[in-house]
């Protein structure tokens, strides 16, 4: 797996959803060794799990950056 997210996916997969999730990253793996499927982005593997009806939510942060200071949404709605 490919990608910056792909470990917490797979985490968070396993966290919520235990011996299904398992059952579709052995699939994944076995798709992948018969040459099925090539290396899978982060995206791509959370395409997938959406898909076999298997939700995992991440959490999202906005970053603002404006004159090389970073604010949070808030502040900026705030102002």
């Amino acid at each position: 797996m490919r990608g910056s997210r792909a470990d917490e996916i797979i985490r968070k997969a396993v966290e919520l959803y235990g011996e299904d999730a398992v059952r579709v990253f052995r699939e994944i793996v076995r798709l992948h060794e018969r040459g099925s499927i090539r290396e899978l982005m982060d995206y791509e593997l959370y395409q997938i799990l959406e898909r076999v009806g298997l939700h995992v939510p991440l959490e999202t942060r906005i970053r603002i950056v404006k004159h090389g200071s970073e604010s949070s949404i808030s502040d900026i709605l705030s102002k």
